[in-house]
């Protein structure tokens, strides 16, 4: 099954380099019928949780902090799938780092409009102008 969208431009090469010491043919593993790639069926998990944060086509500097993080994302899942013996309890291991980063990219895509600029969550309300300091004939 081919991947579309941002998934698609997440590549093997970007989540080997965040597997670091790990073997390349860990991605290449398939499984099912018909046979899907273990990254193909990654990247979309992952890529389901991205894209309602984003949206399926974003722009400019948010399409490429979105392919990061679905790439950290994917990392994360196969380091503690494939390695659970190596994972740490608590923040010790890759995969805890991988996780953590994964959630900071994403935190990051929810403060910031699809377009790329800050503040995208930012309220725009507007509040009356203050009081002035109590004064004390009023208290």
């Amino acid at each position: 099954m081919a991947l579309t969208g941002i998934a698609g431009e997440v590549t093997e090469a970007m989540v080997g380099v965040l597997l670091k010491e790990r073997p390349v043919d860990i991605l290449e593993y398939e499984y099912g019928d018909p046979p899907t790639s273990i990254f193909e069926a990654t990247v979309q998990q992952i890529a389901a949780e991205v894209i309602p944060v984003t949206g399926p086509d974003p722009q400019g500097s948010t399409r490429a902090l979105a392919i990061q993080c679905i790439a950290y994302g994917v990392a994360s899942n196969i380091e503690y799938a494939e390695f659970p013996e190596q994972q740490g309890a608590g923040d010790l291991g890759r995969g805890y780092f991988l996780k953590r980063k994964f959630d900071d990219l994403l935190s990051r895509l929810a403060s910031l409009s699809k377009d790329g600029s800050a503040g995208g969550s930012v309220s725009r309300a507007r509040f009356p102008a203050p009081r002035p300091y109590p004064d004390p004939f009023r208290c």
